[in-house]
């Protein structure tokens, strides 16, 4: 009968321990971080933020005495401290940085606003090119020729769309006196030769000059154009021919 009541006692105290350690391992709120600690960690320290809060949270629980004991021995614990959260810095909006960088190039603030819009409306063509370009190859195989021929004339209206846009946005640096980025008029001949080379794919010669007088040019002065533009290119390897000699031109090298 003495073991049984041994063991009792035993098992009495390791409950009591557990339930000590149950309520000092309760999360509460740090008012200092708004995050949720444990009450032995704002125990630890008379100057924590939340030690107020844990001794009237186990006093609660516990009665004075208890509590005060497990105070102490929170104390000698001295767990590890929590990391001081750093104050972090408010990124910078990526529209406020977008409007900095104008008005350093020389932007007023009603043309900003303007060059903004346009911004912000290509933005929007990005996604909906990326959107109607990301649609998986097996589906695409699966769908009627007509509706292939629907997507693909809305892709390129809508090529054509972004290509706008970047002329906008060219047009509203010269209207400001301002000299466009090279990179944004590189992007915009891309687009726009994007534009051409679905426009005009499958059509006739006939339908190709009409094409060309819609734009403003015949099909005579486009491939005059890119006559010219063969003779540039002979020219510059004529120019470059001196960098090998005779022997090994002649051997075809």
């Amino acid at each position: 009968m003495a073991i049984k009541l041994t063991d009792l006692l035993i098992e009495t105290i390791f409950k009591e321990a557990s339930n000590d350690d149950a309520i000092l391992d309760t999360l509460i709120p740090n008012p200092a971080t708004g995050k949720n600690i444990k009450v032995r960690s704002a125990l630890s320290r008379a100057d924590h933020p939340a030690y107020n809060t844990a001794k009237e949270f186990i006093a609660g629980k516990m009665g004075d005495e208890a509590a005060a004991q497990a105070t102490q021995q929170a104390q000698q614990e001295m767990p590890a401290e929590e990391p001081t959260e750093e104050p972090t810095e408010e990124p910078v909006p990526v529209e406020a940085n977008t409007q900095s960088d104008l008005m350093s190039q020389g932007f007023d603030e009603k043309s900003t606003e303007i060059m903004m819009d346009i911004k912000d409306s290509s933005t929007e063509i990005d996604a909906d090119l990326e959107k109607m370009s990301s649609i998986d190859p097996g589906t695409w195989k699966e769908l009627s020729p007509e509706r292939q021929k629907e997507m693909n004339d809305n892709y390129t209206t809508k090529i054509g769309e972004k290509r706008d846009n970047l002329r906008s946005q060219i047009d509203t640096y010269t209207e400001n006196g301002l000299e466009a980025p090279p990179e944004l008029i590189d992007e915009y001949n891309v687009y726009d030769q994007a534009v051409e080379e679905r426009e005009v794919a499958g059509m006739t010669d006939t339908e190709k000059e009409e094409y060309y007088q819609e734009k403003g040019e015949t099909a005579i002065a486009k491939k005059y154009q890119q006559g010219l533009d063969m003779i540039d290119i002979d020219q510059d390897l004529a120019a470059q021919a001196d960098v090998f000699d005779a022997e090994e031109t002649a051997r075809g090298i």
